[in-house]
């Protein structure tokens, strides 16, 4: 295993299955809106993309929400444990088939923008994927914002332009949590 320092590496999925014997692994909770180029020989797995083992693939297939990749034969699978690793390629053997789809790391950075007004609130800087709806976290100029992920709020997302749009609702404001070196 080696530290990763892959910096556009796309998520597309969860092992679920490999077999040793077929040189092959199964993904689950496949990441949607990519379709994987023809010609990616490599992918990587791990639990974080901070610490990755790059694997060389021979084909995939995909289908019906699942991915299968076989590896190249001299895959060592001695001492592996797969299971639920994350796997994820390099962004240039990847196309976008969803161009409103995103996925959670292209929302950082993006700024957030009051939907009435026009006015700048902050940028993003956290999200958590929670059961109930996600949060995104908004650095203001007063502090920390979280924002809840619901129809009501969200209102437009466009990531090509790193913005986000919301609607501000009542007590959204006072939810502002004061920044640390203020406290």
């Amino acid at each position: 295993m080696k530290s990763g320092s892959e910096n556009n590496l796309i998520y597309l999925g969860t092992i679920e299955h490999y077999n040793k014997n077929l040189n092959l692994i199964k993904l689950k909770d496949i990441a949607e809106g990519y379709k994987i180029k023809d010609e990616c020989v490599e992918i990587y797995t791990g639990f974080s993309r901070n610490f990755i083992e790059k694997l060389f693939i021979k084909n995939f297939e995909i289908g019906n929400n699942k991915i299968v990749i076989y590896l190249t034969e001299n895959t060592n699978f001695e001492n592996k444990n797969l299971i639920n690793k994350a796997v994820f390629v390099d962004d240039k053997f990847v196309e976008n088939t969803k161009p409103d789809f995103y996925l959670v790391g292209d929302l950082i950075d993006c700024k957030v923008i009051d939907i009435d007004t026009g006015n700048l609130i902050g940028t993003i800087t956290d999200v958590s994927i929670l059961p109930g709806n996600d949060v995104w976290f908004v650095s203001t100029e007063s502090g920390e914002m979280p924002v809840p992920v619901i129809n009501d709020v969200i209102k437009k997302v466009e990531i090509s332009e790193k913005c986000v749009y919301i609607k501000l609702l009542d007590g959204l404001l006072d939810l502002i949590t004061a920044k640390k070196d203020e406290k």
